[in-house]
């Protein structure tokens, strides 16, 4: 952990050194958790879900999923990888 945020004041100092952007890391909540599944379930169970990335509740801005089925596939809609996504993934998991 110390080693990661080390690296990355350097890079940001080097950045500013020569008058760069330092690197910018884009969240993926899709790719997260097809790589969750692939680790729990096995890499052949990715293609058995549908994920979707939805907007978040829009009155209360809380976390929102929805858990669907649809041509053979398990549907997960959620605004966010780590809580909404996953949760889908839980409980498709327990049905």
């Amino acid at each position: 952990m110390r080693a990661s945020a080390a690296y990355v004041l350097l890079a940001c100092a080097a950045a500013q050194l020569v008058g760069a952007t330092p690197p910018v890391h884009v969240h993926d909540p899709v790719g997260s958790v097809q790589g969750l599944i692939g680790r729990l379930l096995g890499a052949n169970y990715i293609s058995s879900f549908e994920l979707d990335v939805i907007a978040a509740d829009p009155d209360t801005g809380n976390d929102v999923f929805e858990l669907d089925a649809a041509e053979g596939k398990v549907v997960l809609r959620g605004n966010s990888g780590a809580s909404a996504l996953l949760r889908g993934v839980g409980c498709a998991m327990s049905v």
